[in-house]
């Protein structure tokens, strides 16, 4: 199912539900994914709709307790640019556990 954007006029108490349900998944991943979960998605919680929530890598950076304080939101985001060489990286998956190896763009 495709995902939908946002109307922000019409429907900010949806969208700011929405992004704490993100932000609360992330925090409460268990198992395999706890404490390594860094951006989630609304899809993978069930809501098809164009908005993705991650751990502020500055925050974090500076102090690995803060990793789950400060949060970034993105609503109805966009691809502007795209790399042409890509490389394979290893990366944790939600949706797909068993899954976590996928090529990233480089520059």
């Amino acid at each position: 199912m495709p995902s939908t954007a946002w109307d922000q006029s019409k429907e900010q108490d949806q969208l700011k539900e929405c992004l704490w349900n993100l932000r609360h998944a992330m925090v409460n991943a268990s198992g395999y994914h706890r404490n390594s979960v860094v951006a989630l998605s609304c899809p993978q919680i069930g809501i098809h709709r164009r908005a993705f929530a991650m751990v502020d890598p500055i925050g974090w950076s500076q102090s690995p307790s803060l990793k789950y304080k400060h949060f970034l939101n993105f609503v109805n985001p966009k691809v502007i640019e795209k790399a042409t060489k890509t490389k394979l990286q290893w990366e944790a998956c939600l949706s797909l556990p068993s899954y976590d190896r996928h090529t990233n763009a480089r520059e």
